[in-house]
């Protein structure tokens, strides 16, 4: 079904009147809830459980199908406005000692804090965009591919690229989530080493560091980024060989390299072009070369399921979220495709051999 910008125009539109509403509805029931902290705080806890979910998948659905800020100003800070008054009054009851004391943390409320940091990630990332001009979508309908000569940036938007090292660090995708990456490829003496969409080239420099006779190239389509990644390099006196360039297009010739990595870059591309870019790795890959990779996988617990189903069902990340992406590495010519490491998140790192 084809969705066009007066759909989305009138979606937002609805989802903006929904969101301002229910938001101000809130802060009334947390003003007149706090009487209840006395009485029953197993309800008031509970309650603000669901509204943190609530409050992130509205958050990521408005964000995504937003097309047009001038159109909304009005609404839309109605809805920041109320946002920010239901969390100052939720961390208000959590200071007053309204929810710490009831429960021991499960394994479900460790997954609720880290909602809720995407929660807080999302709503000061929706303020910079919206604002920032970065919500421009020029797609005729939510599931159409992604042109051949553009980019998604690693961090969604141009106006956070600056942010990027920092936004991992922050979630926990850091050097942590990088050395253990590292460790995976077992690279041997003087292979060549390319990364696949190398971003801020953090984790090209944590493999040159570990593997320092291996000859490293990194590509990546983002100028802004790279040159973020080249500067390191240069700081760090480490020799990667960074290009300019788009993983459907690799600037190299056939059987190349030994071993090919990609870390959280195929959530950014089409069907098509995830496609293209893996077939363009087998090309570039030799006889027996190792392919690993890392990114989202189909999401398991019920609450990431949620989460996740709001951030891809319109966007490029829709492959992996029905865990098609080893069907398609499959399909693109290589063997011996399995999962050898899962991460936060339904991150898990993949390996294929040509």
């Amino acid at each position: 079904m084809n969705i066009t910008k007066n759909h989305l125009n009138r979606m937002t539109t609805v989802l903006l009147w929904i969101g301002a509403l229910f938001y101000f509805f809130e802060f009334l029931l947390h003003l007149l809830a706090l009487p209840i902290l006395e009485h029953d705080k197993i309800f008031l806890y509970t309650h603000d459980r669901y509204i943190a979910l609530f409050a992130l998948t509205y958050s990521v659905l408005l964000f995504l199908i937003s097309t047009d800020k001038r159109k909304y100003n009005t609404l839309f800070l109605f809805v920041v406005i109320g946002i920010l008054f239901s969390f100052l009054n939720g961390f208000y009851i959590s200071s007053a000692g309204g929810y710490a004391p009831l429960f021991n943390v499960s394994a479900v409320d460790s997954q609720l804090q880290i909602l809720g940091y995407f929660f807080l990630a999302w709503y000061f990332l929706l303020l910079i965009s919206w604002y920032g001009g970065g919500i421009k979508r020029k797609k005729k309908n939510l599931l159409q591919t992604t042109k051949k000569d553009t980019f998604i940036p690693a961090a969604r938007f141009h106006v956070l690229t600056p942010l990027f090292d920092a936004l991992c660090n922050a979630v926990g995708l850091g050097g942590k989530y990088r050395n253990r990456i590292v460790a995976k490829l077992d690279i041997q003496g003087k292979m060549q080493v390319l990364d696949a969409g190398c971003g801020s080239g953090s984790l090209a420099l944590d493999v040159k560091k570990r593997y320092a006779k291996a000859a490293l190239y990194a590509v990546d389509a983002d100028p802004t980024i790279l040159a973020i990644a080249e500067q390191k390099a240069k700081e760090a006196k480490q020799q990667i060989h960074f290009r300019k360039a788009f993983l459907q297009k690799l600037p190299f010739p056939d059987n190349s390299f030994d071993v090919v990595y990609s870390s959280l870059v195929f959530h950014h591309l089409s069907s098509n072009i995830k496609k293209e870019a893996m077939k363009e790795i087998h090309r570039v890959l030799k006889k027996d070369g190792r392919f690993l990779l890392i990114d989202f996988g189909r999401p398991k617990h019920i609450l990431f399921a949620i989460f996740s189903w709001f951030t891809v069902i319109f966007e490029e990340g829709y492959d992996n979220y029905k865990g098609r992406i080893p069907i398609m590495v499959t399909d693109s010519g290589f063997s011996k495709v399995t999962e050898v490491e899962k991460y936060k998140f339904n991150i898990a790192s993949l390996e294929a051999v040509k």
